[in-house]
């Protein structure tokens, strides 16, 4: 995993989006859409309530027959989910993730929520690493003045 192993700098405040309980499942799915997010959090001044993904959505309203525009968050959301703290590591972020089958956990300091990690933002700096490593590799076998022209053959 990268240098710093905290999940500090994987959150992205930018796509942190959130919502009062009272908004409809119609309301997070545009909004969700508008942002390019799978989740948003429900919270009532500034305090975390409970997470609604994608899933929530699919499974625990549309498949159930409710309305996407009577139905607030506050009837599907996960209540009082589990947080993490910017200074968690990515390892304990990914093993929550994995023990308990989530995608998407909300970052929380000092009782405020300040974003949101999802299994992509961790995919996406282990694969950065992964290329980093390879070409720090490829740098050493080869040295960074490898080429063809500076390759002399003994005689």
């Amino acid at each position: 995993m990268s240098k710093n192993g905290s999940i500090s700098r994987l959150i992205n405040t930018s796509k942190l989006v959130c919502l009062p309980p009272d908004a409809t499942v119609s309301d997070a799915a545009k909004k969700m859409s508008e942002k390019h997010v799978n989740a948003v959090m429900v919270t009532y001044r500034s305090n975390l309530l409970g997470i609604v993904t994608e899933q929530d959505i699919a499974f625990r309203a549309i498949a159930c027959g409710l309305p996407v525009d009577g139905t607030s968050l506050f009837e599907i959301m996960t209540s009082s989910p589990d947080t993490l703290t910017p200074n968690c590591s990515v390892i304990e972020a990914l093993n929550m993730m994995q023990e308990n089958g989530y995608r998407h956990v909300p970052v929380v300091s000092g009782g405020n929520i300040v974003g949101v990690i999802s299994v992509k933002d961790i995919f996406n700096d282990v694969r950065k690493d992964m290329e980093e490593d390879l070409e720090s590799l490829d740098q050493f076998i080869y040295g960074s003045s490898y080429s063809v022209d500076n390759i002399h053959v003994a005689q």
